[in-house]
């Protein structure tokens, strides 16, 4: 399982990968701008799952949304703002918790939320 983290903040992003492998994710790459995320689509390995932040520096990444529905790729987004909902489409309000975090990323993946939840 690949997942792709597109975060601009060094340290959510490591923080973020960091989890999902200590979680079990196989692989877990990390992409801070919109380029590097085409760049990996492009040319890296098949993404199963990503988490994608709203806002990249000063450039909005709601573009790549539609980037990932096209090729089928089933993604949640973080973001620091309230009211940053997108119907249909799960968003963790940063700062998120582990617990949290852990879950939407199975209930992405697996499409059920995980064993721990009540």
């Amino acid at each position: 399982m690949t997942i792709l983290v597109v975060e601009d903040e060094y340290l959510i992003a490591l923080e973020a990968q960091q989890m999902m492998l200590d979680a079990g994710a196989e692989i877990v790459l990390l992409a801070n701008s919109i380029s590097e995320v085409h760049k990996l689509l492009d040319e890296g390995p098949k993404i199963d799952a990503a988490i994608l932040d709203l806002k990249l520096g000063s450039d909005d990444a709601s573009p790549l949304m539609g980037v990932f529905a096209d090729r089928a790729i089933p993604f949640l987004l973080t973001t620091g703002f309230d009211g940053a909902a997108r119907s249909g489409v799960r968003v963790l309000t940063k700062p998120y918790r582990e617990a949290e975090f852990i879950d939407a990323v199975i209930e992405l993946v697996h499409g059920s939320k995980s064993p721990q939840e009540p």
